[in-house]
């Protein structure tokens, strides 16, 4: 409405200037002229990034005759109105579709790199990790991932605090205290960082200065069941499985998370008002995905979930297998999405992948033995995945789940890989950062870390970012991968 607005305040300006001599004032803007009209033609209307519509007419002027009639204004102020009504629209819808702002990578500024969490990033990765850039330590295990956004790392600690970093050096910003231990990674659109307390207290605060923008306190953790069956041990509620609250996922104004309370929420970005609420049948630890109108999210009822993303109401519901150890099938794991597939693991040793409009199951792979808490990557038509039990790092077809390469790693996986340039960066939790070649599944690089891993990587410039048990945060770098032979 704003270029609307100059576009009229323009026109009205021009029509005193009809039939006025406008001489151009030297070669130099003539040729600013030529350059600005070359530069838009034949590009669309929203991709002529004119913002200041005096431009517009200085350039036409410069060109044109040295007289212009009212009847050459008008025509070109209306051709102007049209170009900037387009423009406006389609940067208002681009904003919309976007979970950061200008100047940060959407991708960089949520949990595993946007609405679809498919855990891949753009530019490169390194082919060796050579020393730590930097490390920051917290007072408390960091279970959190990092985000990036605007120069700036934020990531949660079991101390009580979110933390915000410069991405460069790792000197500390701000710290905003919760009201309990943050395990959640947080969510940034806008100027503000959206995140959750493990107390199921969700929060946004300004992501410049760390002040609390406004708060909901959700319901109560709701009892788990996470019973090995034949042994009687309950592995859940002692807290050593259940790593992580709920990340929230950004789309069209509204934020999106799960809580231990058993439901899923939808919020008002702005206000923190409710717009619904949709109940489970265990504690939400998964991080929602959003693709197509849909809210996607498992529980630790064993079923993942496609809702409505503007009015919460159940699309379809699809409930794992289990087995005959953990019979429920449980969902830590949170959902990536691509070509139509969310895929997702499960305490029932299954990986699977379901078609996101109806929740038909299209393939499952088996991991013998194993949890899959740690949420999938994909890239270039493969999916990445950690086990726990299995203690390895496994690649499959995303068309057909079919198995392509499996390593070995030091320790239990729960940890999500990242992907990018070429390689796969996951912790374990002996305290190992590794990279793989994404096409061989060859160990490429290896970071041992005095703490356990099962924060996710970040990556970006060429750094990768992850915290650990130890109570650090880290940001380290490495060599460029070796030269390609020439044949001969």
């Amino acid at each position: 409405m704003l270029l609307l607005a100059q576009a009229a305040q323009q026109m009205a300006y021009s029509g005193r200037r009809c039939a006025t001599t406008l001489m151009p004032s030297g070669k130099d803007r003539r040729q600013w002229a030529d350059d600005f009209m070359a530069d838009k033609a034949g590009a669309a209307p929203h991709q002529t990034g004119l913002h200041n519509p005096r431009e517009y007419f200085n350039a036409l002027i410069i060109r044109g005759k040295t007289i212009l009639t009212c009847k050459d204004i008008l025509a070109a102020s209306l051709f102007l109105i049209c170009v900037l009504s387009t423009t406006t629209s389609a940067q208002v819808n681009q904003g919309n579709s976007q979970s950061g702002s200008a100047g940060s990578e959407p991708a960089l500024s949520t949990f595993r790199g946007g609405p679809q969490r498919n855990g891949a990033y753009k530019g490169t990765g390194f082919f060796a990790a050579n020393r730590v850039l930097w490390r920051y330590r917290t007072g408390g295990p960091v279970q959190s991932s990092p985000v990036l956004f605007d120069g700036s790392i934020y990531v949660g600690s079991n101390d009580g605090y979110l933390y915000c970093l410069a991405a460069g050096s790792g000197e500390l910003r701000w710290r905003f205290k919760a009201s309990a231990s943050v395990s959640s990674s947080p969510a940034i659109a806008n100027g503000v960082v959206y995140f959750q307390a493990d107390d199921n207290h969700f929060y946004a605060v300004d992501a410049r200065q760390g002040r609390v923008k406004w708060e909901l306190k959700t319901g109560a953790n709701v009892p788990f069941d996470g019973r090995c069956v034949p042994c009687g041990a309950d592995l859940g509620d002692a807290g050593a499985f259940d790593f992580w609250a709920s990340s929230p996922a950004l789309e069209g104004g509204s934020v999106y998370f799960g809580s231990g309370d058993s439901y899923l929420y939808a919020l008002d970005a702005v206000t923190g008002k409710l717009q619904w609420k949709f109940k489970t049948g265990g504690r939400v630890r998964s991080s929602p995905a959003i693709y197509k109108g849909l809210v996607y999210a498992g529980s630790l009822d064993g079923t993942m979930y496609a809702l409505d993303a503007g009015r919460g109401t159940l699309r379809w519901s699809f409930k794992t297998e289990g087995n005959e150890y953990f019979r429920i099938g449980e969902i830590q794991s949170s959902p990536a999405i691509a070509a139509g597939l969310v895929v997702f693991g499960s305490r029932d040793y299954n990986l699977y992948a379901l078609d996101a409009e109806t929740g038909a199951l299209k393939w499952k792979n088996l991991v013998k033995e194993s949890w899959i808490l740690s949420s999938p990557a994909i890239a270039n038509d493969g999916v990445f995945v950690g086990s726990s039990d299995g203690k390895s790092i496994r690649k499959v077809e995303l068309s057909t789940g079919k198995e392509l390469w499996t390593t070995a790693v030091p320790g239990n996986v729960f940890s999500s890989p990242a992907v990018a340039g070429g390689y796969v960066y996951v912790g374990d939790i002996q305290g190992d950062m590794v990279g793989l070649d994404e096409q061989t599944g060859k160990l490429r690089m290896g970071r041992f870390t005095d703490g356990r891993i099962n924060s996710s990587p970040l990556i970006a410039d060429g750094v990768v970012y992850y915290g650990a048990e130890n109570g650090y945060v880290y940001a380290i770098v490495g060599g460029k991968p070796p030269a390609a032979k020439k044949p001969g």
